[in-house]
């Protein structure tokens, strides 16, 4: 085994905080050509308003200008990474829309970059993000990178996203009882509560009486919405 995958290795079984976490990361991207990095990550729920976490390492004015400027919703390798799992590299300069961010980005430092986003089987989405001020980058470099660029985009996602999942089941702990899991699934199966009766040879009334507790629990409007949390909480296994 290469000794990057031994360290990709060794970042993948990090232990310590989000950020302790990117700080491996933005070494090892700066051992592959980059001078900064970022990462985002997206909580499936709520739905309307979901929760988001970032951290970069990118120059500070950049960091409040995107900030003031509202990039995040108009960013668009943020757009990319959130509808497709491809990569992408660009330079700025070369980028024909959205002339004020890439203008900003320029200025900034922000000449040329990669990005990748990965999901969750659970539907938490992150994006990592490698930039620098110069030297496109070439595809002779892809290509000799593109190993190492895909493992990293892994490596960091897993754990990151373990780590808010965590933290939001230590914030706010659910304890549902084997029944209302195992309903739960079937739900997820899209099982109306009479079959899932017919299943399990229960009855309806049963069935909506675990159904309700598991939204109660979950704090959930509906049985949609509690399957939802309960999938990305990790509790339908």
């Amino acid at each position: 085994m290469a000794r990057w995958q031994d360290d990709l290795f060794s970042l993948a079984l990090c232990e310590g905080s989000e950020q302790e976490i990117f700080d491996r990361v933005a070494v090892v991207a700066r051992e592959l050509g980059f001078d900064y990095c970022a990462y985002g990550l997206q909580m499936p729920v709520p739905v309307s308003s979901p929760k988001i976490f970032m951290v970069n390492n990118y120059p500070k004015a950049w960091q409040l200008q995107y900030a003031k400027s509202g990039y995040l919703t108009t960013d668009p390798t943020v757009k990319h990474g959130r509808t497709s799992m491809s990569p992408i590299s660009w330079s700025s300069r070369d980028q024909k829309g959205h002339r004020d961010f890439w203008d900003d980005a320029v200025a900034h430092n922000i000449s040329h970059g990669w990005c990748q986003s990965s999901f969750t089987r659970t539907g938490i989405g992150g994006l990592l993000t490698l930039s620098r001020s110069s030297e496109p980058i070439t595809v002779d470099e892809l290509t000799h990178k593109e190993n190492q660029l895909r493992w990293l985009v892994s490596v960091t996602h897993e754990p990151m996203a373990q780590r808010q999942v965590g933290r939001l089941n230590a914030q706010n702990p659910v304890q549902l009882s084997a029944r209302e899991l195992e309903i739960l699934r079937w739900t997820a199966d899209g099982k109306s509560a009479q079959e899932i009766a017919d299943i399990l040879h229960v009855t309806k009334h049963t069935v909506e009486f675990h159904i309700k507790n598991a939204i109660h629990k979950l704090q959930a409007v509906n049985k949609t919405s509690a399957v939802v949390k309960a999938l990305v909480r990790g509790l339908l296994g």
